[in-house]
């Protein structure tokens, strides 16, 4: 997560001229944070005072705190998450974009991303049991791996507090998935949170098959599950055809390009059916320019062999210099059919618009 500290720019202030004139500093901070002071508004990271003012953005990777309603206290050290010893963030890690001060002898911050610590779990499920699509009903649960003894890996327990909420488990393809009534033993996945030091109460995987016996021990919280791979066995739309965009990235006066996927109608075990495959007719990036519609289209290749999910990619360079705010993609039998024609579509995407 560490960003590219401004070495140029600090270059520049520390020559004589630039320290006379008492120009700003650019810092930037990576590290545990030690405290928080409200009063003071001072919080200490790596044992250096940063300060928090009304206009500093403070936000994890998955919220901001404006967006969560909070108070800057209860989201630097309010309740405690699940696992961990301190309230709120502290003994987190944190990003401190900011400036030095040098009148005030202090950090000022101007944006504060935090987390109560940075794991990565990139590992195997061994033993779960689902009752809802996202896995995390009452007595759900998801084991990684194993442990030192060979018995089933840590809880692997979704984040429920609003300054890091988990979000929907997905697979590769980014189509909705449901893992309702499925093993997935043996299924690789991507985690991201925190492995809490403070034990926890999880289902065991050992008291009953349905998720109704208990443990007391530590656990993986995570912010961010996904399987990874494509695993069309998961879908939750599995008698229709299906497109979507996970990137629609424009700069302007450069480039354009949407990224996606498609996938045929499948069996219960996720084998293709009916006569439309994932490499069938194209895709195509729809907008209007000045009253005239735009029409951008690729082929959709299969991900793997015999696979009823197929990957697309669409480069062009965005006429006239603009960039949509939205976009529409549609899945159509050729580059010239009619709208009405389409396979599926996915309406009104967003576009990431960049001046780089």
């Amino acid at each position: 997560m560490f960003k590219h500290i401004f070495l140029a720019a600090a270059a520049v202030v520390f020559s004589a001229p630039a320290l006379a004139q008492a120009v700003p500093i650019d810092v930037e901070l990576e590290g545990i944070i030690e405290d928080y002071d409200h009063p003071t508004r001072t919080l200490t990271v790596m044992g250096m005072k940063v300060e928090i003012t009304n206009t500093t953005v403070l936000q994890s990777p998955t919220t901001t705190r404006a967006a969560t309603g909070l108070g800057i206290n209860a989201w630097m050290k309010g309740v405690r998450f699940r696992g961990l010893a301190r309230n709120g963030f502290l003994d987190g890690t944190a990003i401190v974009i900011g400036t030095w001060d040098e009148a005030l002898r202090k950090i000022v911050a101007t944006e504060v991303t935090m987390e109560p610590g940075e794991n990565v779990n990139l590992s195997v499920i061994t033993n779960n049991y689902c009752s809802n699509a996202n896995c995390d009903a009452s007595g759900n649960y998801l084991r990684a791996a194993t442990k030192a003894d060979g018995t089933y890996g840590p809880a692997m327990t979704p984040i429920r507090d609003p300054r890091l909420a988990a979000g929907t488990i997905n697979d590769e393809s980014g189509f909705a998935i449901s893992l309702a009534g499925v093993n997935l033993a043996g299924r690789p996945f991507a985690a991201e949170g925190y492995y809490g030091p403070v034990e926890v109460t999880v289902t065991n995987p050992y008291a009953s098959s349905t998720g109704t016996g208990t443990v007391v021990e530590k656990a993986f919280h995570y912010f961010i599950f996904d399987l990874v791979g494509y695993f069309p066995d998961l879908l939750v739309t599995k008698d229709a055809l299906e497109v979507n965009a996970f990137r629609a990235q424009c700069r302007v006066g450069k480039d354009f390009e949407v990224r996606g996927h498609v996938h045929t109608t499948v069996s219960p075990t996720g084998a293709q059916v009916g006569t439309i495959g994932p490499a069938a007719g194209v895709v195509q990036v729809q907008y209007p320019v000045n009253g005239v519609l735009q029409r951008f289209s690729a082929a959709a290749t299969a991900v793997d062999v015999g696979s009823p999910i197929g990957g697309y990619r669409i480069r062009f360079t965005p006429p006239g210099n603009t960039c949509p705010e939205t976009i529409d993609v549609r899945w159509l039998p050729a580059a010239n059919s009619a709208n009405g024609a389409a396979y599926a579509s996915t309406l009104a995407y967003p576009v990431e618009i960049r001046a780089d």
